[in-house]
């Protein structure tokens, strides 16, 4: 039979559905931190909130220097935007979907589809061939919603992989983002389909363009398809971009039908 309790502080078995829930005290009143999987995610989750709640001088499950590139945007961060945070990366671990946030898998098609939360709405970003694709288009409207919102910037990927666009992004009317990422869309797809026609061509043994010696040059509009390798830390970092604080959402521990344009979708996934 399991533990009821856990050996970490602020973690106890939740044993309906035998995950590991993680909740904070503050002013008389117990907040919830998520349902997580493990008994090491869930102290983590506690070890960022009491940091949040008592800076350097909280009492955390793990060594404060774990948490010493975090130290300051943690203080930072209202409670609420750190609860919401902590909350959905431990409901993307328990449907394990897709690894970003904002992002799921329509089986029926295979494809990704992106969301955001915006207003207490889900605002539909589209449907998207590849995961990493709707996560950056997550990510393009999150750094968009702090602008018009206020909060932090949680982003899937590096915030600096977005450095060049953020003042854009943050001057964008919410049509010409949902524009500016449909478009992108686009081009991924046109991008996509001329790496599978030289493929094709290739394969049947032809000469000139479809020879073999085209295989660098299609190997090279791949990498631009898909992008390039993304820095990702295994833990959540949170960094700063201007005067806004920036939460990246990662993990430490061992994560309708098609349609497009502006409508809002109903909340399918966690598009915080």
């Amino acid at each position: 039979m399991p533990p009821k309790s856990s050996k970490f502080r602020g973690v106890t078995l939740f044993r309906p559905t035998k995950k590991w829930r993680a909740q904070i005290s503050a002013g008389g009143k117990t907040t919830s931190l998520g349902d997580h999987d493990t008994e090491e995610e869930a102290a983590r989750a506690f070890d960022r909130a009491a940091i949040n709640k008592a800076g350097p001088a909280a009492a955390t499950n793990y060594p404060i220097t774990d948490y010493a590139k975090e130290m300051e945007a943690l203080q930072k961060v209202s409670v609420s935007e750190l609860v919401a945070t902590l909350r959905a990366k431990a409901r993307r671990h328990g449907t394990q979907t897709s690894q970003y946030r904002g992002v799921s898998l329509l089986k029926q098609t295979g494809k990704w589809h992106g969301q955001i939360n915006v207003g207490g709405k889900q605002l539909h970003l589209g449907f998207f061939a590849t995961e990493e694709l709707a996560a950056r288009a997550y990510d393009r409207a999150a750094i968009h919603k702090a602008s018009t919102e206020g909060g932090v910037i949680v982003t899937n990927l590096d915030i600096s992989e977005y450095a060049h666009e953020i003042e854009k992004l943050q001057r964008m009317t919410r049509k010409e983002l949902l524009s500016m990422i449909a478009d992108e869309k686009k081009q991924q797809q046109n991008l996509a389909n001329s790496v599978q026609k030289d493929d094709s061509d290739g394969s049947n043994g032809g000469s000139g363009s479809g020879s073999g010696t085209d295989a660098p040059a299609a190997s090279r509009r791949s990498n631009k398809l898909y992008g390039r390798q993304s820095n990702r830390s295994s833990a959540s970092q949170l960094t700063h971009v201007g005067s806004m604080p920036s939460v990246r959402d990662g993990s430490n521990s061992p994560t309708n039908q098609e349609g497009g344009g502006s409508h809002e979708a109903p909340d399918t996934s966690s598009g915080e």
